[in-house]
């Protein structure tokens, strides 16, 4: 008797082992956070081995356009895309608007909503005026393009450079009055 209570626990024992391994690896295979499913191209070697805790939430990279090769964290913050200075984002063509459109962060990710631009914001090739972003949607503003990394880690953060038309951080501040900035328009 006794020996059917312990293969019966045993038994047991058996089964919520492997419910709870199964458990895990559906959990993995679903996972958006899941290392695997971000493309190594957007992965430094060293983030290949590590947990996703490592890696942080809502990135755009640029793939085409005057953006290529940079990437921008967009975390948990309200960002906008366009011309104008302010913007998270500047990109600086005549395609695009002054603020063309705005980024808006949710439990499921991200969100992109065109601010009524005059040429339209595009995800994955098709007009939208807002849509959930899923993990490698593309995202065409002018001829710029972005891809969106629902978790990834960069070490460029380009969204906090100093932006501004033609003026790096290396320029010096000028101070004075226009005419003696700029010259006086008086031609004598």
């Amino acid at each position: 008797m006794v020996e059917y209570l312990l293969i019966g626990a045993l038994a047991l024992c058996v089964v919520l082992l492997l419910s709870l391994y199964l458990r895990g690896s559906s959990y993995e295979r679903s996972s958006p956070t899941r290392t695997g499913k971000i493309p190594a191209k957007h992965l430094r070697a060293s983030d290949t081995s590590t947990a996703h805790k490592n890696l942080t939430r809502n990135w755009l990279i640029g793939v085409e356009g005057e953006v290529a090769g940079r990437t921008y964290h967009v975390g948990g913050r309200m960002a906008t895309i366009g011309r104008k200075v302010g913007n998270f984002i500047q990109v600086k063509e005549e395609d695009a608007s002054r603020v063309h459109c705005r980024l808006e962060p949710l439990d499921g990710g991200l969100k992109v909503v065109d601010m009524k631009s005059a040429n339209g914001t595009y995800l994955n090739d098709r007009r939208v005026s807002d849509s959930l972003l899923q993990h490698g949607d593309r995202i065409r503003i002018g001829s710029n393009v972005f891809e969106y990394a629902a978790y990834a880690k960069f070490e460029e953060n380009a969204a906090m450079e100093a932006k501004g038309f033609g003026r790096t951080t290396d320029d010096p501040t000028l101070i004075g009055t226009a005419d003696e900035i700029f010259g006086s328009e008086d031609t004598e």
